[in-house]
């Protein structure tokens, strides 16, 4: 059964997109997909490299799901 991949939308509500999504394949024949929302954060601090500590890690977690799934890194 092949999966296809029909659209997305990410778009952030605050300064930093926090969501984020990916998937393992081609556009016709999808073989993993995700979908991360991110949490936007309690307070303006940020202790990670990014605009947000939760968009540091969804931008993460999407790599190594990349990584786990089987996809280029």
């Amino acid at each position: 059964m092949k999966l296809k991949l029909a659209g997305s939308v990410c778009q952030g509500s605050g300064a930093n997109n926090e969501d984020g999504w990916g998937f393992i394949g081609e556009e016709g024949d999808v073989d993993a997909a995700w979908i991360l929302d991110g949490v936007t954060g309690i307070n303006g601090k940020t202790y990670l490299p990014a605009g947000s500590d939760a968009a540091w890690f969804v931008a993460r977690a999407s790599h190594h799901l990349r990584a786990l799934a089987g996809g280029r890194r």
